[in-house]
């Protein structure tokens, strides 16, 4: 069944909006209210940007997510995509005011698998962001109120539209099948993924699978109420109503709260298991009686919680109702038992603010042992550099008379093989002496023999003389 929307238009932090319902919905009663929606979110995620950043916003409701992060960085494109066709034409005419001018690009598509059997639903009745495209058995039976498109894959969306630099998913429970289904660019990609992590199972599968893809997890958790919000609005609408999500990185981004966010309440801590997490969301406000205001202390807080839970009412607090005419001893008795009850319930108002100062030392005496970790890990650190650096002027020292070695080796070398050299050269001359003195003896002893042989010719000639 298809809702008939209204359009309205409201002065936002972004512009004029065109909005669907400023009265009956959760966030559009948070735009007319306070003039803007989940912006500390925004401002978390564009202190995780550069300008010139690329951002793909996948469930982007009517986009006041992707225009808070435009009004912070300046982006190059921003790409929305929602599922509900509803909700498209208050997107298309919101996204074209995003501020620094980026590229703009509206999708109508659900998000999902190849494949996935979708199931269109709202899953709160006031509340158009909470729709659902997700098939599961218990909704199997609901009607389906909102008309389901094709759906596209994370992969085709980054292929036709990437790359991106924040990939923000807000999918209503879909999140760890589209995380799933492109586990491998998740896994080795550069963007960043920021993801809403609400109270169900499925935000503690999502971190099982981000941290067994290697990647670096922190939670994120932001009141409703923004201090500094659009419109200055003290009162807030939801005191202690807080949303989260899950940024996962490669460890090329630590994030952290700068001061209005700290001014803000929000909450950031470092998640390395599902049990951090599970711990994380249970530590986390998602809501409070209007009379538990966000100005209070914590010592105010802990009264009232105590107050609660021994399910006093402020309206009757030491009131007495009492019209009955009673004798002197039944009101001494009263009275008795009136100090009893004062006294029982201050020993319980103070044990429970013993266990508070007791869990507030605790954390204390933890922090400080980290810190007293933290300095001898640092003193361990400052002396294996100092000896690191004792072994390299040694091992420099050692490489210098290594290379003067080397040099004077190789000058001995040089002398030997000139000496070689002239050796060689006399032997080659001593050899050719040898020749010719061996070739003048043999010339020698030839003249010697022909003279010989003249001189008996002579003699043989002067005996025939008569």
């Amino acid at each position: 069944m298809t809702r008939t929307l209204l359009s309205q238009n409201t002065d936002t932090r972004y512009g004029k909006l065109k909005t669907p319902d400023l009265q009956h919905d959760l966030i559009g009663r948070f735009l007319d209210y306070y003039g803007e929606w989940a912006f500390n979110e925004a401002r978390f995620c564009a202190s995780l940007l550069k300008d010139g950043a690329r951002v793909l916003d996948i469930g982007a409701f009517i986009g006041t997510f992707g225009l808070g992060v435009a009004s912070l960085r300046q982006l190059t494109s921003l790409c929305a995509v929602e599922g509900n066709p509803e909700l498209v034409p208050f997107l298309q005419a919101n996204i074209s005011i995003a501020a620094q001018r980026p590229t703009t690009s509206v999708i109508n598509a659900i998000v999902a698998p190849p494949g996935y059997e979708v199931h269109g639903h709202y899953g709160e009745e006031e509340n158009l962001g909470s729709t659902s495209f997700v098939y599961e058995e218990e909704t199997a039976d609901v009607p389906d109120d909102v008309p389901a498109k094709d759906t596209l894959t994370l992969t085709e969306l980054r292929k036709q539209n990437g790359p991106f630099d924040l990939i923000k998913i807000d999918a209503e429970g879909m999140e760890y099948a589209i995380l799933k289904d492109d586990w491998e660019f998740v896994a080795t990609g550069d963007s960043l993924i920021w993801i809403e992590c609400n109270e169900e199972i499925s935000s503690l599968d999502c971190a099982d699978l981000l941290l067994g893809l290697g990647l670096t997890v922190h939670y994120f958790a932001f009141p409703a109420h923004n201090f500094e919000n659009y419109r200055s609005q003290t009162k807030p609408l939801l005191p202690w109503a807080y949303e989260a999500g899950l940024l996962a990185s490669r460890n090329q981004t630590i994030p952290e709260l700068d001061e209005i966010l700290i001014h803000n309440l929000c909450i950031l801590k470092t998640i390395t298991s599902r049990t951090d997490l599970r711990r994380a969301l249970w530590e986390t406000p998602r809501w409070t009686p209007h009379e538990w205001p966000m100005t209070y202390s914590s010592i105010q807080l802990a009264a009232i919680a105590s107050r609660q839970v021994r399910k006093q009412s402020y309206d009757t607090f030491l009131i007495n109702n009492n019209k009955l005419n009673v004798s002197e001893y039944d009101k001494n008795y009263s009275d008795i038992e009136n100090i009893k009850l004062r006294l029982d319930a201050t020993e319980e108002a103070l044990e429970f603010t013993k266990q508070l100062a007791l869990d507030r030392l605790n954390q204390i005496q933890k922090v400080e042992a980290h810190v007293q970790l933290l300095d001898r890990a640092l003193n361990d650190a400052r002396e294996i550099l100092q000896t690191s650096r004792q072994s390299e002027d040694q091992i420099k020292q050692q490489l210098e008379q290594t290379q003067a070695g080397l040099n004077h080796a190789q000058k001995l070398a040089y002398e030997r093989l000139n000496a070689l050299e002239i050796a060689e050269a006399r032997h080659q001359e001593s050899i050719q002496t040898e020749i010719l003195l061996r070739q003048r003896l043999e010339q020698t002893e030839i003249g010697l023999a022909e003279a010989q042989k003249l001189a008996f010719e002579r003699l043989e000639a002067l005996n025939g003389m008569p």
